[in-house]
């Protein structure tokens, strides 16, 4: 499996992440990403990073995530409402926190050990921007 961007419904993405990945798989989906968020007309993506199949990380790959954030921020930073990394693995959600020390988003995020709660998360996000 490669990382595979998909749109559920309107202005919400899920990335997913497959078991295994290199630096060049990384920024090729962080490539699309970006190009995704730049043709999306509205500035209310909600994003869900499912990282529920990797099973390690290691500091290249954190880096280059990272590297990836940091490098497309002006346009997250401007598209982007809200993100929600999913894993199980307390190892992945560490990797996640610590890929966050590296670079701090301009957008609000959280780690959940569910798609559902992510989910739920993000759309409570949206509904309380909506309305307040």
């Amino acid at each position: 499996m490669r990382w595979t961007l998909k749109q559920p419904y309107e202005g919400f993405f899920v990335l997913e992440m497959p078991e295994t990945y290199d630096v060049s798989e990384i920024e090729a989906a962080f490539k699309e990403m970006h190009d995704t968020a730049v043709a999306y007309p509205g500035r209310n993506i909600l994003m869900v990073v499912d990282a529920s199949r990797v099973v390690s990380s290691n500091i290249r790959s954190r880096t280059a995530i990272a590297g990836c954030l940091r490098k497309y921020s002006h346009i997250f930073g401007k598209k982007v409402k809200a993100q929600a990394f999913v894993s199980k693995r307390t190892l992945v959600r560490g990797a996640i926190t610590a890929i966050h020390w590296l670079f701090r988003p301009r957008y609000e995020l959280d780690v959940f050990s569910t798609y559902a709660e992510a989910e739920q998360w993000l759309l409570s996000k949206n509904r309380r921007r909506a309305t307040g």
